[in-house]
């Protein structure tokens, strides 16, 4: 921080010098880029639905068009870097990843014309100019798309020169300005930038490979957890650093370096992670920051792990856990904390979130995530209202605020999981109300329990609510109320039917909400609430039955003594300690 003040005050000359040794490609790394460049295009496929607009100078990103090109002719093709819009609009502008597929088509003129915009931009000229084109997260996605445009298809001699000063320039800027204050998802990006440069590319500029390999085994060790989860626990930046994780393993291999086993490895606990994580339809859960659009297309990317022989194995996961049927119907719950504890920017206000898929088809859904730019928006989609959790007493999971800020929150404290004879259940507390809480969910192929409880263990009487928000594509055929309600999908092929009842005296209704599943999409959706009265302790349940056709199976509940017991009528039961979470059952082995 203090750096990067006392640069302002500086003459340029001092702060960079632009007048760099040019790079080049080592002997046959070309060759071996273009492979994992053409590997990358693919990896978006909403955004190459955009490349005729680029043609007519037409840029979307994040669901908003801009119009950055006025004059379009054989020879000039001249892009407004620095338009008014927001600074995420702008980093996906400047990182350039649309270039690799109007670089693969028919289009490569178009393809070096935009990277001769770029250059010719005097701003572009040094760093202090333009803070976004020369910002570390830029540079970091925008050499390997730079690179990868090369491979596909040289550029012309009058560009070379040119295109090889440049890049030796943000090499060095970013070897010197290594994103280390924030950390995380964006000094990753770094590092496999880096990574990839000094494998496949000679030069003064280029960083000592040992050394990149040091910082880049350090990071991978402290931010991929033992489950192959990446630490900031948001599926979409999980699939992002796959594909970080991906690269480097392409850049290993071409190196011949002996890191290439342990990238290998880490690998397949990643794409484990996220092939036990995907939904039936070959999305992702919307959990904490993901959204669609940003999230690399998962077919594509196990794709890339089989060519690299990269193996998966779906295995139960400690922080996660899911049923599915054999109809696809799936439903899967959140058990881990809410974010990284020191690094919580992409985190929700969400402990026990859950989503489920029916017939394949999502039906429970997170609300999603609308911009980045904080106000209320942001604050909406990160609060424990925009998610299918229990409040109590109107308390939030944590304090959160600004775009990115998280303060208190709370913890999960245990959980639990087993069988009781047709049903699979799973059972987790937490303490962010600051007395016992907690959630059971129960899994049947033909219906599922949601069970939220409270302990406040005092005479202090709250209310509480639990929702379920909806895709938009279920509506409720009719109303809501006596405890019950039915849900059809718009298209009219699947029916559900919701039943709901507690402890003490409930009510049910509906309330409209926002469904967000990308950057600036809004969609209007149902949510149905659960409320309680006030009262010390209580338990609220939903019940779905997925497959109206079966016999719906009623468990009777009863908690007290800091003990919740669930019978069914053909004698068993479940006895949990909410303390610990230590359970017994009867009546079947567990």
């Amino acid at each position: 921080m203090l750096q990067r003040k006392l640069r302002g005050r500086l003459p340029a000359r001092f702060v960079f010098d632009g007048n760099q040794p040019l790079v080049a490609w080592k002997p046959n790394a070309k060759q071996a880029y273009r492979q994992v460049a053409l590997q990358r295009i693919d990896l978006w496929p909403g955004r190459n639905e955009h490349l005729h607009g680029i043609e007519h100078g037409r840029f979307t990103f994040l669901n908003e068009t801009l119009q950055l090109v006025t004059q379009i002719d054989a020879g000039a093709y001249e892009v407004d870097w620095t338009p008014e819009s927001t600074r995420l609009w702008r980093f996906h502008l400047q990182s350039q990843e649309f270039l690799l597929k109007v670089a693969s088509s028919q289009s490569q003129p178009l393809a070096e014309q935009i990277i001769a915009s770029w250059l010719g931009d005097s701003r572009h000229q040094h760093p202090m100019r333009d803070p976004d084109a020369w910002h570390p997260f830029c540079i970091s996605r925008r050499l390997p798309v730079w690179l990868g445009v090369e491979a596909i298809r040289p550029l012309s001699e009058s560009v070379q020169t040119a295109f090889w000063q440049s890049l030796s320039g943000q090499i060095r800027w970013l070897s010197q300005n290594l994103e280390l204050d924030l950390g995380g998802n964006h000094l990753l990006e770094n590092l496999t930038a880096l990574y990839l440069v000094a494998c496949y590319l000679d030069g003064d500029s280029v960083p000592d490979l040992s050394w990149v390999e040091t910082q880049l085994k350090t990071q991978l060790e402290l931010q991929i957890l033992p489950t192959g989860e990446h630490f900031e626990r948001t599926p979409t930046y999980h699939a992002l650093m796959l594909v970080c994780v991906l690269h480097c393993l392409e850049a290993a291999n071409f190196a011949k370096s002996d890191f290439a086993r342990q990238l290998r490895d880490l690998a397949a606990r990643m794409a484990s992670f996220m092939e036990f994580l995907a939904t039936p339809n070959g999305g992702i859960p919307l959990l904490s920051d993901s959204v669609v659009a940003e999230t690399p297309d998962l077919k594509s990317l196990f794709q890339w792990c089989d060519r690299l022989e990269v193996g998966r194995d779906n295995q139960s996961q400690v922080d996660y856990w899911k049923h599915q049927s054999v109809h696809g119907d799936q439903i899967l719950i959140d058990l881990g904390p809410l974010a990284c504890d020191h690094l919580p920017a992409h985190g929700h206000a969400d402990l026990f979130q859950i989503t489920a898929s029916i017939a394949g088809k999502p039906a429970i859904v997170d609300t999603g995530n609308f911009q980045y730019e904080p106000g209320d928006l942001r604050l909406l989609c990160r609060g424990s209202a925009a998610h299918n959790v229990l409040q109590v007493g109107g308390r939030q999971h944590c304090d959160h605020w600004s775009s990115f800020r998280m303060g208190w929150r709370g913890h999960p404290l245990w959980n639990n999981r087993g069988a009781v004879g047709e049903f699979k259940w799973v059972a987790a507390a937490h303490d962010a109300f600051g007395f016992p809480a907690g959630r059971i969910l129960l899994a049947s192929e033909s219906q599922w329990s949601i069970i939220d409880w409270f302990d406040n263990c005092s005479p202090i009487a709250e209310s509480a609510i639990t929702r379920l928000h909806w895709h938009p594509d279920w509506t409720f055929t009719h109303s809501v109320g006596n405890g019950s309600a039915d849900l059809v999908s718009t298209n009219g092929s699947e029916e559900v039917k919701l039943w709901c009842d507690g402890s003490v005296p409930t009510s049910l209704k509906t309330a409209k909400g926002i469904y967000c599943p990308d950057f600036g999409v809004r969609l209007t959706n149902d949510v149905v609430e659960l409320s309680s009265e006030p009262a010390s302790r209580a338990w609220l349940r939903f019940t779905i039955q997925i497959d109206t056709a079966a016999e719906l199976t009623r468990e009777t509940i009863t908690l007290q003594n800091g003990r919740l017991l669930i019978d069914w009528p053909n004698g068993t039961s479940l006895n949990l300690d909410l303390d610990e979470g230590h359970s017994a059952t009867s009546g079947v082995d567990d």
